[in-house]
């Protein structure tokens, strides 16, 4: 069984698919995306390419989810 950091590090990009949760990115990704990509710099998504998408019915769509500072 592979764990996620060694999956990230396996794959040249990645394609991050969410919800907005509160007007902001979900918890549980922001909290996995910290873990994988740390302040330090030297976790497996550091100098990948990430395109984030998200969508929602709400009039700013999925705005808050996306203008995250990942």
């Amino acid at each position: 069984m592979h764990t996620a950091k060694e999956l990230v590090r396996g794959a040249h990009a990645h394609f991050v698919g969410t919800h907005p949760y509160n007007g902001e990115m979900p918890g549980v990704l922001r909290n996995a995306l910290d873990r994988l990509a740390p302040p330090a710099g030297d976790g497996p998504l550091t100098g990948k390419t990430v395109a984030p998408a998200s969508a929602s019915p709400e009039a700013r769509g999925a705005v808050g989810a996306r203008a995250s500072p990942y």
